[in-house]
């Protein structure tokens, strides 16, 4: 953050605020609250950098005691011939699960919007990415990408 840090952010949401919210701090350098005095705590719990979205969201849940509401499953329908889709190369694969493992969906998207300008064959795979980047499912991502880098393996 360009004006304040996260710690400075907490204490002037502690100072400011009348009710206590929930906070949870991102850091690759936090502090257990345990280990602090009440007076002391700015924030209620930490998940450490590279963020695990799946424990982040536990996090979440547990701290406002909320439930998640999922959409039920789409049916299925038989699928259309599978046409073959270029991917783009090893690296970039690579690289693109790299991004996906620390959850960085910004960078994400710019590295598919490299690909789609340096490699326009590839649209088809950069459109079917986005589209799963973009719901933020990025156990699907995962293990689309898995899938490419297998088989270029064998």
């Amino acid at each position: 953050m360009p004006e304040m840090d996260g710690w400075q952010v907490a204490q002037r949401i502690r100072r400011d605020l009348r009710e206590r919210i929930a906070i949870v701090m991102l850091s690759a350098n936090a502090i257990d609250p345990n280990h602090m005095l009440e007076a002391e705590r700015l924030y209620d719990d930490t998940i450490m950098k590279p963020i695990d979205l799946r424990q982040l969201l536990k996090k979440i849940h547990a701290l406002l005691d909320i439930e998640w509401v999922y959409e039920p499953e789409p049916t299925t329908h038989p699928a259309a011939p599978a046409t073959a889709i270029v991917v783009p190369s090893d690296d970039a694969i690579d690289e693109l699960i790299s991004l996906g493992e620390i959850g960085h969906v910004r960078r994400i998207l710019d590295k598919l919007g490299e690909i789609e300008a340096s490699a326009p064959e590839c649209r088809d795979f950069v459109v079917k990415m986005r589209s799963i980047v973009d719901a933020f499912d990025l156990k699907q991502y995962a293990a689309a990408l898995a899938g490419i880098r297998n088989s270029h393996a064998s």
